[in-house]
């Protein structure tokens, strides 16, 4: 295992606290259809990750890369709402 450098965030959600809402029904009906194994998902909100971005991206010590399919689509975002991004850090 190699270590990873301190400068390195990595932000992976595997849960949002908002997906429950869309599975109400077989919930109320004792089924609960988003579990895995033992049920061990670590849920997120999507505001704490938001939270947690900005305040990665914002630091000094980060050099920031966006992979994957938001590395094309969130500088455009964040330029477009400005006002909503900075809003999250304060």
């Amino acid at each position: 295992m190699t270590a990873m450098p301190a400068d390195r965030t990595i932000l992976r959600s595997s849960a949002f606290m908002s997906n429950p809402l869309q599975s109400a029904g077989p919930i109320a009906r004792g089924w609960y259809p988003q579990t895995t194994g033992r049920g061990a998902i670590p849920w997120t909100d999507t505001e704490d990750i938001a939270r947690v971005t900005a305040t990665v991206l914002q630091a000094d010590a980060h050099t920031e890369r966006i992979t994957g399919r938001s590395a094309t689509t969130l500088p455009s975002w964040i330029d477009a709402n400005r006002d909503r991004f900075t809003a999250v850090v304060r």
